[in-house]
């Protein structure tokens, strides 16, 4: 029976993808990543990419990620978008989906990953 542990090696063995977030180690940080992501999901802004699910995508938030943008580790951003808070539930076939730029994304990654600061707030020093 395989089991799936996290340790310090295997996480050097098999990096985590520049766009997952757990790279985001501080889980406040990390919550506040996806508070953005959903922000803008739900926004009417232009750079937005609007998908509809298929059939066959029902269950597969990792291959609506590859078709979007050639990245299945963006998978969370699917399961976000569709307003699911966890993989193993269905998204609804037809169902629309608006979904930001990898590049965004990206950056947002980035900027909690390394800054450490969360959009909107001062920091005092």
């Amino acid at each position: 029976m395989a089991t799936s542990t996290t340790s310090t090696s295997s996480i050097e063995r098999f990096p985590l993808s520049r766009y997952d977030d757990r790279n985001i180690t501080d889980p406040i940080l990390r919550a506040e990543l996806r508070k953005e992501v959903m922000a803008m999901c739900e926004s009417n802004d232009q750079n937005l990419t609007i998908y509809y699910v298929l059939p066959d995508e029902q269950y597969r938030a990792d291959l609506v990620a590859y078709r979007v943008w050639g990245i299945e580790a963006l998978r969370w951003v699917v399961t976000l978008a569709a307003g699911l808070e966890d993989e193993s539930q269905g998204m609804m076939v037809g169902q629309k989906l608006k979904l930001p730029p990898a590049t965004w994304v990206r950056e947002m990654v980035r900027h909690f990953q390394f800054d450490g600061q969360v959009i909107g707030t001062l920091s005092i020093a």
